[in-house]
């Protein structure tokens, strides 16, 4: 049984690729990895959703701003988090924050 099988996969990998030879960006050989290719009928039909809120904007911005700033600190979103969140309820006017929900 175990001999019947290995048999198998080696005659199939010694076979040309019959249906699929489009998808990958190089032949079939063994040993090798090869990469997909995808085309547009592969593509998902609808587009990336767009962020939800003006805050999660804010706060993307923000989590990029503060690991640029602080390059030698380990980062934790949760602490950046808080601190955005504290920034966007006390520390911004309300001109502010409707800048970043005109974005959304």
């Amino acid at each position: 049984e175990e001999l019947k099988r290995s048999y198998q996969r080696r005659v199939r990998s010694s076979q040309p690729e019959t249906r699929g030879e489009d998808r990958w960006d190089r032949p079939k050989v063994l040993g090798e990895r090869r990469r997909r290719i995808y085309r547009e009928k592969d593509m998902p039909q609808a587009p990336p959703d767009p962020p939800s809120t003006g805050y999660v904007i804010f706060l993307g911005q923000m989590t990029a701003k503060i690991r640029h700033d602080r390059p030698n600190e380990e980062h934790q979103q949760a602490k950046v988090t808080s601190e955005c969140s504290k920034l966007w309820r006390s520390g911004m006017t309300e001109e502010e924050r409707t800048y970043y929900t005109l974005f959304a």
